[in-house]
């Protein structure tokens, strides 16, 4: 989870992310969860920061491990307040 820099869209995250931009990151704070193996429920509290924040999920697609499900999809945007 990346929390964005005021004015920083979830574009300018993937693209930072990917190398594709130069520069200062389009975020101030991170937060992460470790991965759960498949059949698993965990639940992890977390103490985010107020602001815009990004969940990105890179844990490779079993069938096609060179994608992520990023690379897919698997992107959510959510406000602390």
């Amino acid at each position: 989870m990346y929390r964005l820099r005021p004015g920083q869209t979830v574009a300018d995250l993937l693209a930072y992310l990917e190398g594709g931009s130069n520069g200062r990151a389009p975020y101030d704070k991170t937060a992460s969860i470790a991965m759960v193996a498949e059949g698993e429920t965990v639940f992890v509290p977390v103490d985010l920061a107020a602001g815009e924040w990004v969940a990105l999920c890179f844990v490779p697609n079993t069938d096609q491990p060179n994608l992520t499900h990023v690379m897919e999809g698997m992107i959510a945007e959510f406000r602390v307040f």
